[in-house]
């Protein structure tokens, strides 16, 4: 489990960024699991990105300093239920659930580590087992066949 500290980290930062809100399953109609998403999450294009002067405007803000994010026109292709528009035409992406998607993704990351796992495991017994063959006193390699 130690190997998996850089994912469960990765998460944590992901999901302590998210505003507290209500999750009490009393209060929701649950309309099942989450979808594999990874193919999603690949077609998403984060960004570096800093407000220009309409968007200082819009945020209320002079800062200059270099951001991280999505455009909310990107993401719509991808995750459209995550944007909305405003009044103003202005797109709004509300990343309330984003840790949810990012946690399927790394059960799906996880379970491939797995699978791959289990396959190196079953080489490496192969290879040693040919290794053994190959230096016990009965191996002879026949080099006279084509």
């Amino acid at each position: 489990m130690r190997r998996y500290w850089f994912l469960g980290l990765f998460l944590l930062l992901a999901i302590s960024v998210q505003a507290q809100g209500w999750s009490d399953a009393r209060l929701k109609n649950v309309l099942g699991e989450v979808e594999p998403v990874l193919e999603k999450i690949k077609a998403l294009k984060p960004i570096r990105y800093t407000w220009n002067k309409p968007g200082q405007q819009k945020v209320k803000t002079t800062d200059k300093s270099i951001r991280y994010g999505f455009l909310a026109q990107e993401m719509k292709k991808v995750f459209p239920e995550f944007i909305s528009e405003g009044e103003d035409g202005y797109l709004l992406y509300n990343s309330s659930g984003y840790e949810a998607i990012l946690t399927r993704a790394i059960q799906e990351l996880l379970k491939e580590i797995d699978t791959l796992r289990a396959e190196i495991n079953k080489l490496k017994a192969t290879t040693a087992n040919v290794g053994i063959y190959m230096t016990s006193p009965s191996y002879r390699l026949d080099v006279s066949r084509p």
